[in-house]
Protein backbone atom coordinates (compact mmCIF):
# COMPACT_ATOMS: atom_id res chain seq x y z
CA UNK A 1 0.00 0.00 0.00
CA UNK A 2 2.82 2.44 0.79
CA UNK A 3 4.63 1.65 -2.49
CA UNK A 4 1.43 2.41 -4.38
CA UNK A 5 0.74 5.70 -2.59
CA UNK A 6 3.04 8.60 -3.51
CA UNK A 7 1.43 11.14 -1.14
CA UNK A 8 3.74 12.16 1.71
CA UNK A 9 2.48 10.28 4.79
CA UNK A 10 -0.12 8.80 2.45
CA UNK A 11 -1.21 5.81 4.54
CA UNK A 12 -1.27 7.87 7.73
CA UNK A 13 -3.44 10.50 6.05
CA UNK A 14 -5.93 7.88 4.87
CA UNK A 15 -6.46 6.70 8.43
CA UNK A 16 -6.45 10.20 9.93
CA UNK A 17 -9.12 11.63 7.64
CA UNK A 18 -11.23 8.50 7.90
CA UNK A 19 -11.09 8.68 11.71
CA UNK A 20 -12.28 12.31 11.55
CA UNK A 21 -15.57 11.28 9.97
CA UNK A 22 -16.16 7.53 10.33
CA UNK A 23 -15.75 4.76 12.85
CA UNK A 24 -12.57 2.93 11.95
CA UNK A 25 -13.36 -0.22 9.95
CA UNK A 26 -12.39 -3.76 10.90
CA UNK A 27 -11.73 -5.06 7.36
CA UNK A 28 -9.86 -4.04 4.22
CA UNK A 29 -13.13 -3.80 2.29
CA UNK A 30 -14.50 -1.48 4.97
CA UNK A 31 -11.35 0.64 4.73
CA UNK A 32 -11.71 0.98 0.94
CA UNK A 33 -15.47 1.63 1.19
CA UNK A 34 -15.20 4.37 3.81
CA UNK A 35 -12.13 5.90 2.20
CA UNK A 36 -14.14 6.40 -0.97
CA UNK A 37 -16.92 8.02 1.03
CA UNK A 38 -14.45 10.50 2.58
CA UNK A 39 -13.41 11.55 -0.93
CA UNK A 40 -16.98 11.68 -2.26
CA UNK A 41 -18.35 13.74 0.64
CA UNK A 42 -15.42 16.19 0.44
CA UNK A 43 -16.00 16.81 -3.26
CA UNK A 44 -19.75 17.13 -2.69
CA UNK A 45 -19.26 19.72 0.08
CA UNK A 46 -16.84 21.77 -2.04
CA UNK A 47 -18.67 21.70 -5.38
CA UNK A 48 -22.05 22.48 -3.82
CA UNK A 49 -20.45 25.50 -2.10
CA UNK A 50 -18.92 26.75 -5.34
CA UNK A 51 -22.13 26.24 -7.30
CA UNK A 52 -24.11 28.20 -4.70
CA UNK A 53 -21.67 31.11 -5.27
CA UNK A 54 -22.61 31.45 -8.94
CA UNK A 55 -21.27 33.69 -10.56
CA UNK A 56 -18.65 34.71 -8.02
CA UNK A 57 -17.45 31.22 -8.84
CA UNK A 58 -18.23 30.40 -12.46
CA UNK A 59 -17.34 26.71 -12.54
CA UNK A 60 -15.40 23.94 -10.87
CA UNK A 61 -13.19 21.11 -12.07
CA UNK A 62 -11.71 18.53 -9.71
CA UNK A 63 -8.55 16.44 -9.89
CA UNK A 64 -8.63 13.65 -11.03
CA UNK A 65 -10.58 11.42 -13.43
CA UNK A 66 -8.74 8.11 -13.56
CA UNK A 67 -5.71 6.07 -12.45
CA UNK A 68 -3.03 4.45 -14.62
CA UNK A 69 -2.05 1.83 -12.00
CA UNK A 70 -3.44 0.39 -8.71
CA UNK A 71 -3.10 3.20 -6.18
CA UNK A 72 -4.80 5.15 -3.40
CA UNK A 73 -5.41 8.47 -5.14
CA UNK A 74 -7.74 11.37 -5.90
CA UNK A 75 -9.14 9.61 -8.99
CA UNK A 76 -12.85 8.83 -9.30
CA UNK A 77 -12.23 5.85 -11.63
CA UNK A 78 -9.64 3.23 -10.65
CA UNK A 79 -7.04 1.55 -12.84
CA UNK A 80 -9.38 -1.35 -13.68
CA UNK A 81 -12.02 1.18 -14.86
CA UNK A 82 -14.26 0.67 -11.82
CA UNK A 83 -16.02 3.93 -10.83
CA UNK A 84 -15.59 4.97 -7.20
CA UNK A 85 -18.19 6.53 -4.92
CA UNK A 86 -17.19 10.06 -5.97
CA UNK A 87 -17.93 9.22 -9.62
CA UNK A 88 -21.60 8.63 -8.77
CA UNK A 89 -21.68 11.57 -6.34
CA UNK A 90 -20.46 13.87 -9.14
CA UNK A 91 -23.46 12.90 -11.25
CA UNK A 92 -25.64 14.42 -8.52
CA UNK A 93 -23.68 17.50 -7.43
CA UNK A 94 -23.01 18.51 -11.05
CA UNK A 95 -26.62 17.96 -12.17
CA UNK A 96 -28.08 20.97 -14.06
CA UNK A 97 -30.58 21.51 -11.24
CA UNK A 98 -29.31 21.26 -7.66
CA UNK A 99 -30.93 21.73 -4.27
CA UNK A 100 -28.38 22.03 -1.45
CA UNK A 101 -28.03 22.90 2.23
CA UNK A 102 -25.85 25.57 3.83
CA UNK A 103 -25.45 25.75 7.60
CA UNK A 104 -24.93 29.18 9.17
CA UNK A 105 -24.86 30.28 12.82
CA UNK A 106 -28.48 31.48 12.50
CA UNK A 107 -30.16 28.89 10.27
CA UNK A 108 -29.85 26.00 7.85
CA UNK A 109 -30.38 27.48 4.41
CA UNK A 110 -31.82 25.68 1.39
CA UNK A 111 -30.50 26.83 -1.98
CA UNK A 112 -31.53 26.20 -5.55
CA UNK A 113 -28.89 26.30 -8.28
CA UNK A 114 -29.81 26.04 -11.94
CA UNK A 115 -27.65 25.83 -15.05
CA UNK A 116 -30.78 25.83 -17.21
CA UNK A 117 -31.23 28.78 -19.55
CA UNK A 118 -34.88 29.27 -18.61
CA UNK A 119 -36.69 30.12 -15.36
CA UNK A 120 -38.03 27.17 -13.43
CA UNK A 121 -41.02 26.96 -11.07
CA UNK A 122 -41.52 24.02 -8.75
CA UNK A 123 -42.35 22.72 -5.31
CA UNK A 124 -39.70 22.62 -2.60
CA UNK A 125 -40.37 20.11 0.18
CA UNK A 126 -38.24 19.61 3.28
CA UNK A 127 -38.81 17.00 5.97
CA UNK A 128 -37.29 16.28 9.37
CA UNK A 129 -37.10 12.50 9.74
CA UNK A 130 -35.66 9.88 12.03
CA UNK A 131 -33.41 7.16 10.66
CA UNK A 132 -36.14 4.67 11.57
CA UNK A 133 -38.50 6.37 9.14
CA UNK A 134 -40.66 8.54 11.42
CA UNK A 135 -41.51 11.98 10.05
CA UNK A 136 -41.30 14.77 12.66
CA UNK A 137 -42.53 17.54 10.35
CA UNK A 138 -42.88 18.43 6.69
CA UNK A 139 -42.94 21.82 4.94
CA UNK A 140 -43.65 22.60 1.27
CA UNK A 141 -43.43 25.88 -0.59
CA UNK A 142 -43.65 27.00 -4.20
CA UNK A 143 -40.38 28.39 -5.56
CA UNK A 144 -39.12 29.98 -8.77
CA UNK A 145 -35.46 29.80 -9.76
CA UNK A 146 -34.25 32.31 -12.34
CA UNK A 147 -32.44 31.12 -15.44
CA UNK A 148 -28.76 30.28 -14.95
CA UNK A 149 -28.69 31.38 -11.31
CA UNK A 150 -28.33 30.37 -7.68
CA UNK A 151 -30.54 31.65 -4.90
CA UNK A 152 -31.56 30.99 -1.32
CA UNK A 153 -35.03 29.48 -1.24
CA UNK A 154 -35.77 28.73 2.43
CA UNK A 155 -34.36 29.12 5.94
CA UNK A 156 -34.82 26.41 8.57
CA UNK A 157 -34.81 27.89 12.07
CA UNK A 158 -32.93 25.90 14.75
CA UNK A 159 -36.10 26.05 16.85
CA UNK A 160 -37.72 23.64 14.39
CA UNK A 161 -35.39 20.82 15.47
CA UNK A 162 -34.77 21.87 19.04
CA UNK A 163 -34.95 19.02 21.53
CA UNK A 164 -34.58 16.16 19.06
CA UNK A 165 -31.71 13.67 19.10
CA UNK A 166 -29.50 15.02 16.32
CA UNK A 167 -27.65 11.69 16.10
CA UNK A 168 -30.83 9.93 14.98
CA UNK A 169 -32.46 12.51 12.68
CA UNK A 170 -31.77 14.27 9.38
CA UNK A 171 -33.31 16.72 6.91
CA UNK A 172 -34.43 15.61 3.46
CA UNK A 173 -35.19 18.16 0.74
CA UNK A 174 -36.71 17.55 -2.69
CA UNK A 175 -37.38 19.91 -5.58
CA UNK A 176 -40.16 18.77 -7.91
CA UNK A 177 -41.35 20.28 -11.19
CA UNK A 178 -44.84 19.30 -12.40
CA UNK A 179 -44.82 16.32 -10.06
CA UNK A 180 -41.41 15.00 -11.18
CA UNK A 181 -38.58 15.00 -8.63
CA UNK A 182 -35.69 16.91 -10.21
CA UNK A 183 -33.24 17.05 -7.30
CA UNK A 184 -32.98 15.90 -3.72
CA UNK A 185 -30.43 16.26 -0.94
CA UNK A 186 -29.94 15.52 2.73
CA UNK A 187 -28.50 17.37 5.70
CA UNK A 188 -27.01 15.39 8.57
CA UNK A 189 -26.53 17.14 11.89
CA UNK A 190 -23.53 15.07 13.03
CA UNK A 191 -20.56 13.25 11.50
CA UNK A 192 -21.30 9.74 10.22
CA UNK A 193 -19.30 8.22 13.09
CA UNK A 194 -21.80 9.77 15.54
CA UNK A 195 -24.97 8.82 13.64
CA UNK A 196 -27.23 6.30 15.36
CA UNK A 197 -28.03 4.38 12.21
CA UNK A 198 -30.22 1.31 12.82
CA UNK A 199 -29.16 -1.97 11.17
CA UNK A 200 -30.41 -1.81 7.59
CA UNK A 201 -32.22 -4.85 6.22
CA UNK A 202 -32.08 -4.13 2.50
CA UNK A 203 -34.05 -6.25 0.07
CA UNK A 204 -32.92 -6.45 -3.56
CA UNK A 205 -34.86 -7.77 -6.55
CA UNK A 206 -33.07 -8.14 -9.89
CA UNK A 207 -34.90 -8.64 -13.18
CA UNK A 208 -33.97 -8.51 -16.85
CA UNK A 209 -35.31 -5.53 -18.84
CA UNK A 210 -33.78 -6.31 -22.23
CA UNK A 211 -30.71 -8.14 -23.60
CA UNK A 212 -27.70 -6.90 -21.62
CA UNK A 213 -29.81 -4.66 -19.35
CA UNK A 214 -30.99 -5.52 -15.84
CA UNK A 215 -32.83 -3.55 -13.17
CA UNK A 216 -32.38 -3.89 -9.42
CA UNK A 217 -35.03 -2.66 -6.97
CA UNK A 218 -33.73 -1.77 -3.50
CA UNK A 219 -35.86 -1.26 -0.41
CA UNK A 220 -35.21 -0.92 3.33
CA UNK A 221 -37.48 -0.69 6.35
CA UNK A 222 -35.21 2.00 7.83
CA UNK A 223 -33.00 4.70 6.37
CA UNK A 224 -29.92 3.15 4.72
CA UNK A 225 -26.94 5.37 3.95
CA UNK A 226 -24.51 4.97 1.06
CA UNK A 227 -25.80 1.67 -0.28
CA UNK A 228 -23.08 0.14 -2.46
CA UNK A 229 -23.77 -2.52 -5.09
CA UNK A 230 -21.13 -4.83 -6.51
CA UNK A 231 -21.18 -7.94 -8.70
CA UNK A 232 -17.61 -9.28 -8.41
CA UNK A 233 -16.21 -11.24 -11.33
CA UNK A 234 -18.60 -9.78 -13.90
CA UNK A 235 -18.70 -6.80 -16.27
CA UNK A 236 -21.69 -5.23 -14.48
CA UNK A 237 -21.95 -1.44 -14.70
CA UNK A 238 -24.46 0.56 -12.64
CA UNK A 239 -26.14 3.81 -13.66
CA UNK A 240 -26.10 4.85 -9.99
CA UNK A 241 -24.50 3.59 -6.79
CA UNK A 242 -23.66 4.59 -3.19
CA UNK A 243 -27.25 5.80 -2.86
CA UNK A 244 -29.25 6.70 0.24
CA UNK A 245 -32.48 4.77 0.73
CA UNK A 246 -35.42 6.45 2.41
CA UNK A 247 -37.30 4.13 4.77
CA UNK A 248 -39.92 2.06 2.93
CA UNK A 249 -39.21 3.75 -0.44
CA UNK A 250 -38.04 1.75 -3.46
CA UNK A 251 -35.02 2.85 -5.50
CA UNK A 252 -34.42 1.31 -8.93
CA UNK A 253 -30.98 1.16 -10.52
CA UNK A 254 -30.17 0.02 -14.05
CA UNK A 255 -27.35 -2.45 -14.70
CA UNK A 256 -25.65 -3.16 -18.02
CA UNK A 257 -24.22 -6.69 -17.93
CA UNK A 258 -23.76 -9.53 -20.41
CA UNK A 259 -23.73 -12.21 -17.69
CA UNK A 260 -26.78 -14.40 -17.13
CA UNK A 261 -29.34 -13.32 -14.55
CA UNK A 262 -28.63 -16.23 -12.20
CA UNK A 263 -24.93 -15.40 -11.95
CA UNK A 264 -25.65 -11.73 -11.22
CA UNK A 265 -28.11 -12.64 -8.45
CA UNK A 266 -25.65 -15.09 -6.91
CA UNK A 267 -22.70 -12.68 -6.87
CA UNK A 268 -24.53 -9.46 -6.02
CA UNK A 269 -23.33 -7.85 -2.79
CA UNK A 270 -25.13 -4.99 -1.03
CA UNK A 271 -23.38 -2.92 1.63
CA UNK A 272 -24.44 0.19 3.53
CA UNK A 273 -22.93 2.38 6.22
Amino acid sequence: MEHHNKQVEGTERLFRFQAAHYRLPDSFDGFVYQGQLVQAEALKFAVEHWRRRKFRTAGSLFWQLNDCWPVSSWAVIDSSLQPKAAYFYSKRFFAPLLVSFRKTPKAIELWGTSDLLRPLSGLLTVELKSFRGKRVWRKSTSVTISANSSQRMLDINPESYKGIDLRAHYLHATLSVRGEEMSDNRFFFVEPKHMELPPAKISSHVRRISPGVLQIALRSGTFAKNVRLEVPGTNARFDDNYVDLEARKTVRIMITCTENLGKVKKRLTVRSL
